[in-house]
């Protein structure tokens, strides 16, 4: 009997653009935009930097607990990148990460 399995192949190669790099994130928000697309918006949250702190001193110059922070504590979304793609895009990207997840999970 004869093979009859597919033996078509297609070489993809891949070649970084010259602004590409790695970015940490550990948030994501966004919508939808007034063409159709998904518009995602990466960001990594975390507390403001602290500016001045004033704290209790000892008599021997020893320093105590804070009582005062400038700016006081406030939450920061810092944006690192925006992403546009296709509802389509957005699907295959789900199932990707879907995938990815229980890769890890052990599923």
């Amino acid at each position: 009997m004869a093979d009859t399995t597919n033996k078509m192949t297609a070489e993809v190669f891949f070649e970084y653009d010259k602004d590409y790099r790695i970015i940490a994130t550990n948030g994501v928000s966004g919508g939808t935009t007034s063409r159709g697309d998904i518009q995602l918006d990466f960001f990594v949250e975390r507390l403001g930097i602290l500016e001045v702190a004033r704290n209790k001193a000892s008599e021997g110059g020893r320093l105590g607990a804070e009582i005062e922070r400038k700016p006081e504590k406030r939450l920061i979304r810092k944006l690192k990148i925006g992403v546009l793609m296709s509802v389509e895009s957005a699907e295959l990207l789900a199932n990707f990460l879907k995938d990815k997840i229980g890769e890890m999970k052990g599923d």
